[in-house]
């Protein structure tokens, strides 16, 4: 550890007149019963850029450690490795922290990881992070960058007068962040804080989610500040004043370079998100067009319903990838009667299987189809 760093470690949160007032508040907090969030319904599984759980894993073993075989215990194959672009499902990455902490045998596995994990180490988004003018800004470009590592994953800065919290939440579920993951981020970010915030600076202290692990004290040796279980969020408690805070390695111009960088990563990510949801929904909305034919001709209105979507929503999002439900319909039947034809089914049994009941509509349908009669 550097002389400075050795020098912010040891800054006297004590000091603060608002550490009594924390204090109780972390008190009342332990206290009182969870309360439910309210939060919007995530259709979608969450995923996790692939690089993360292979940042865990190397900064978690010995130097040169092969962590190839951890990653398979937990579900992520070599295949997915050697994708850059691959998502993984949370609850691998989950199961991945388990298998860590037994491997390692460290129940406090995140903050090993934090404390082994350069900002560098995260190529372009650490590069971002670290060039941040100020502490805000930090927390600002923080947040884009999780966008593109992780689904749901997110800092929100809460200012309450002289007493600021940075809490660590997962948004658009339900689900809760796993310790580990909240230890690593609330570390790491405490780590670089005191490295980097021009002035000596600590925190006041520390939250957690969830009951307290067995053993505390790698929590308070690392954080050197009070940390307090059994809150309602992960969260970091800090002088407001901290905010504006100089970072010792900011720079205007490299701060610049790189955010155009991440938003460039960003938007290219959304668009590739943007066309890949089109594709999905289309899928989705012939699934059940073709399961219903058998049954009658499908109105929009039906297909929504199916679907769990309103028909306007429906209607607009098939308008978005440029297509209309009644086109969607016809492709669809169109699909299924050359494929049953070519299958050897009698063209005169086709009509009620693809939702016709009139047989001279779907002749003129096949013929415009084929562009020649049925024989």
């Amino acid at each position: 550890m550097t002389e400075l760093a050795q020098a912010q470690a040891h800054t006297a949160w004590d000091d603060l007149d608002l550490f009594g007032e924390l204090e109780e508040k972390a008190s009342r907090v332990a206290a009182r019963p969870r309360t439910s969030r309210v939060v919007p319904r995530r259709e979608d599984p969450i995923t996790l850029a692939v690089v993360l759980p292979e940042l865990w894993a190397r900064a978690s073993v010995r130097l040169g450690e092969d962590v190839g075989p951890l990653l398979e215990r937990a579900g992520i194959t070599k295949t997915e490795r050697a994708d850059p672009n691959r998502r993984i499902d949370l609850d691998v990455c989950e199961r991945l922290w388990e298998v860590l902490a037994e491997h390692t045998a460290d129940p406090a596995i995140g903050l090993r990881c934090a404390s082994r994990l350069d900002i560098e180490a995260y190529g372009v988004f650490g590069l971002a992070v670290r060039s941040s003018t100020t502490v805000r800004e930090c927390v600002d470009i923080t947040n884009e960058c999780l966008c593109l590592l992780h689904d749901a994953s997110r800092i929100r800065l809460v200012e309450q007068g002289e007493t600021s919290r940075l809490v660590y939440e997962f948004v658009g579920t339900e689900r809760r962040m796993h310790l580990h993951s909240a230890a690593l981020m609330i570390a790491a970010t405490v780590e670089l804080f005191r490295r980097l915030i021009v002035s000596q600076w600590s925190p006041i202290a520390v939250f957690f989610e969830g009951p307290a692990p067995a053993d505390v004290s790698p929590y308070e040796a690392q954080l050197g500040v009070p940390v307090h279980f059994g809150a309602d969020e992960h969260a970091i408690a800090f002088a407001s004043g901290t905010l504006h805070e100089a970072l010792l390695s900011g720079d205007r111009s490299l701060s610049a370079m790189y955010r155009a960088r991440v938003s460039a990563i960003l938007e290219s990510r959304r668009k590739q998100q943007s066309e890949s949801d089109e594709t999905l929904l289309l899928a989705r909305v012939r699934d059940t067009i073709g399961a219903a034919l058998g049954n009658g001709e499908p109105s929009l209105e039906d297909v929504a319903r199916s679907l769990a979507l309103s028909s306007r929503t429906l209607q607009r999002r098939l308008r978005g990838a440029g297509i209309t439900f009644q086109l969607l319909l016809d492709r669809t039947r169109q699909e299924m009667a050359l494929s049953l034809l070519k299958s050897g089914v009698a063209v005169e049994d086709v009509p009620p299987l693809i939702g016709y009941a009139d047989v001279s509509a779907y002749r003129r349908a096949l013929k415009r189809w084929t562009s020649q009669g049925a024989r």
